[in-house]
């Protein structure tokens, strides 16, 4: 029999087969689409016929779409902006346990120990009021894990106090007060959550030996990681972003900051503050407004950090003393580290890139160690102002517009064995301007030549550059100080002569001169300097220039702002008078720019040693342009008719 006659025959009852089936399978389907919570109190865990056993010794979460990887899902969730958590979680009340006895009174799976912890998991908690999860003196092991956790305005997402052994990890904490809170707790984990939209993202107060790590903390009012009053916190591979401060650790000893990723934080990335005996290491601080701040702080270390493009410091350190900055990088700041007020501390072996203002820069400061750094371009290499007894050496300063070195009313300072190239060193002040060593530098692989309180002496050897501090008497003869920040600087100096010497392409001046009188400069080149060739500023008086060459100074060839200094037979490039009665002489003065309107009455048609072009007045070369025209258009007439005249008188050859 064909199998569709059976069908027909046998179909009533295959219908009412159909019916009971449909009727079945549709009562069970809540049950496979929704878990079930037992009220059972001697099995009160989370049910679902979904889930895949738990693993109590791993307290890993059971839901599968829970990676393996701390955080790594929730990451990918707050990445796309708060979307719905991953499925798998169940609703549930608001959770408080008091002690050890109520894990097993409220029924969570687990026996208590480091193998088999307690664990809440896979919840989703929304709470009107108070903290969505609070767990309060308890010594058992526990995990609360791959939950998701909205707390109110006055909560949390997870609260512990007083609590010991304790992991959370996996959570996605959104709170209005703090995403994890934890509060006098010691030995406990802090593991892969992602907290954000609260004051803090996490907050540890009077804690010892948490560890929080690849957690991600983001847009926070306060702070990303906060650490108040606690020991011995390791604090590792974090992102913080978009709070106002990403990582802030203050008052206490002995933490690992390590890894993290602090940028974006409008305030500051690292905090540091009040720490003693503490490591930050290998974090990212990029795009704030201060990316690491160090404040009343010592011996803490802070090595192989990367700080770049933060709008303000890479580094600040303020009221500290005997830290250790060591072979970090701060790329693209305004201040590569700032040390405001501070005492002993070093800054060794980093690298300094692109900071606007400084690669380091004391303020206040005294006996700090600047060692071994290479530090590139910007305005200034180290600026140091109102600092003194501060130790410079071994650094390589590159290409710095201002100075590599800037020492501004800092005294006592060792400035030794540094590599200059394309920049120099430079000291200002009205008053304490003594040194207490400045040996063994370079300008461009020359001896940079430092006298302070030298006499009768001649600077012969080649030099890159050369600074006088309260000399008498020195001779500087045949140099070349060029390609430096400032060839030639001289402060509170007199009878000093300057001969036949180039000064060319410094990033500033050619020379500048501080407080000093009777300086003789003869027979010198100034060409192509960033700024002036020659700068006199106010309080230099009765010094002598002349005979030399002065073209193509960016700014201004020469600055006059002293009294009763003398310019004389000075070639100019930007003259533009006139040499009427072709002397060499300009018929008309050059006026010297600055406050003291000098002039150079007799400037050189032509550079010295070479002989004038005669630059005559424009009322005659006009007139001799006129002659010159017309003896051309008489002359060319002239040959034009006698051509037609001589054709006319040329014998035909007819009869």
């Amino acid at each position: 029999m064909p199998w569709f006659t059976t069908v027909r025959k046998h179909w009533s009852k295959v219908m009412i087969l159909t019916a009971v089936l449909t009727i079945g399978l549709a009562s069970c389907l809540p049950a496979l689409k929704n878990p079930v919570y037992s009220s059972s109190s001697s099995n009160r865990n989370l049910v679902s016929p979904l889930q895949t056993p738990v693993d109590s010794a791993a307290c890993v979460p059971p839901t599968k779409d829970i990676s393996d990887r701390p955080g790594e899902v929730l990451r990918q969730t707050f990445d796309a902006g708060f979307s719905p958590p991953p499925s798998g979680f169940v609703p549930h009340e608001p959770i408080v346990i008091y002690s050890d006895s109520d894990f097993v009174y409220q029924g969570w799976p687990g026996s208590g120990t480091a193998e088999d912890p307690y664990r809440i998991e896979n919840l989703e908690i929304v709470s009107e009021k108070g903290s969505c999860i609070e767990i309060l003196s308890t010594t058992a092991h526990f995990c609360v894990q791959g939950c998701s956790l909205t707390g109110s305005n006055d909560g949390y997402g997870v609260y512990l106090y007083e609590v010991t052994n304790g992991i959370l990890r996996n959570n996605f904490c959104l709170s209005s007060a703090c995403g994890i809170y934890i509060d006098w707790s010691e030995a406990s984990q802090v593991i892969g959550n992602t907290c954000g939209y609260g004051a803090y993202g996490i907050r540890l107060d009077f804690c010892q030996s948490i560890n929080v790590t690849d957690n991600i903390c983001r847009t926070n009012s306060v702070a990303g990681i906060g650490v108040f009053g606690s020991d011995h916190t390791a604090v590792a591979r974090n992102i913080c972003e978009g709070n106002a401060y990403g990582i802030v650790i203050d008052w206490g000893d002995s933490h690992s900051i390590t890894g993290n990723k602090c940028s974006g934080n409008p305030s500051a990335g690292l905090v540091l503050n009040e720490t003693r005996m503490t490591s930050a290491s290998m974090n990212e601080c990029d795009g704030n407004s201060f990316g690491i701040v160090l404040g009343d702080a010592s011996d803490n270390w802070l090595t192989l950090n990367t700080c770049e493009n933060n709008s303000d410091c890479g580094a600040l350190v303020t009221n500290s003393q005997f830290n250790n900055l060591v072979a970090n990088v701060f790329r693209g700041n305004k201040h590569g580290i700032e040390l405001m007020r501070c005492i002993a501390n070093n800054v060794t072996e980093n690298v300094f890139e692109g900071n606007v203002e400084s690669g380091v820069y004391l303020y206040l400061s005294e006996a700090n160690h600047i060692e071994s750094n290479a530090i590139l371009s910007g305005k200034y290499g180290v600026y140091a102002v109102a600092s003194q007894d501060n130790t410079m050496t071994g650094n390589t300063l590159s290409n710095h517009t201002w100075a590599g070195i800037l020492l501004l009313e800092s005294p006592l300072s060792r400035v030794n064995y540094n590599t200059f190239v394309r920049c120099g060193l430079e000291l200002q002040g009205e008053s304490y301007l003594d040194q207490r060593e400045v040996t063994g530098n370079t300008v461009n692989g020359a001896p940079l030549i430092f006298l302070q309180g030298w006499r009768g002496v001649s600077v012969a050897d080649s030099a890159g550059q050369v600074v006088l501090l309260q000399c008498r008497s020195i001779t500087i003869v045949r140099q070349n100080l060029s390609a430096a920040s400032i060839g030639l600087l001289i402060l509170y100096s007199s009878y000093v002569t300057v001969e036949n010497t180039v000064f060319a392409e410094n990033s500033r001046y050619g020379v500048e001169v501080w407080w000093s009188r009777i300086i003789t400069f003869s027979g010198n080149s100034f060409v192509g300097n960033g700024q002036s060739g020659i700068v006199f500023h106010s309080d230099c008086s009765e010094n002598s220039i002349r005979n030399n060459f002065f073209a193509d100074n960016a700014i201004y060839n020469a600055v006059d702002d002293g009294a009763s200094n003398i310019f004389d037979r000075n070639f100019w490039s930007d003259y533009v008078g006139y040499d009427r009665n072709l002397d060499g002489l300009g018929d008309d003065p050059y006026l010297v720019s600055g406050q003291a309107m000098n002039h150079d009455w007799n400037p050189l048609m032509a550079p010295p040693g070479v002989a004038s072009p005669a630059r005559l007045p424009r009322w005659i070369l006009t007139i001799v342009t006129a002659l010159v025209l017309n003896s051309l258009i008489i002359g060319i007439g002239m040959s034009v008719t006698l051509r037609y005249r001589r054709r006319a008188l040329k014998p035909t050859g007819r009869k």
